[in-house]
């Protein structure tokens, strides 16, 4: 199952700091499962995951001439339910299996973009951009049913992305 949940507000109306602002907000949740059995073995696998994410997108933009400021920031956050379970299917019993992610687990990222677009002529477009995302994630294990040899992780990093291109819009027949 997936549901989503969208919200998106728009103004056009041109200030200092852009021409157009767009703020995108919405709330997923995702439900899989998985079934699995090994050929002619009576333990048949399950497992159950919930995703539930929150997401908030600010864009804007500002029009420079013939040129184009695009920026804004990102906020993602996911939470991830995940269970397993046994089940024999000759005797009918059930016991709690491996989940296929540590339930409970958090991931977070955040994030500020920035991309300029500079119009050398009406052939050739410049653009660059750059891009820091800071992401977290946070996880306990269950041990009681796979010996790790730790209880938790948690990572927290950031990462500073570039980018540089040309746009090239030849005429109709250049071929």
């Amino acid at each position: 199952k997936w549901m989503m949940h969208q919200l998106q507000l728009q103004s056009r109306k041109r200030t200092a700091f852009y021409n157009s602002v767009t703020l995108n907000t919405a709330y997923q949740k995702f439900d899989e499962s998985r079934i699995d059995r090994d050929l002619n073995k009576p333990v048949r696998f399950t497992t159950e995951e919930q995703v539930n994410a929150v997401s908030v997108n600010l864009d804007l933009l500002k029009q420079i001439g013939r040129n184009k400021l695009f920026y804004g920031l990102e906020y993602v956050h996911n939470k991830v339910g995940s269970k397993g379970r046994e089940f024999n299917i000759d005797n009918g019993t059930e016991k709690p299996g491996l989940s296929r992610y540590p339930d409970g687990s958090l991931w977070t990222s955040a994030a500020l973009y920035a991309s300029y677009s500079h119009k050398l002529n009406e052939k050739l477009t410049m653009q660059a951009g750059a891009r820091y995302n800071l992401y977290a994630l946070k996880s306990e294990f269950d041990t009681s049913l796979f010996k790790f040899p730790f209880q938790k992780a948690e990572i927290r990093k950031g990462a500073l992305t570039g980018s540089y291109g040309i746009n090239c819009r030849p005429g109709k027949n250049w071929l």
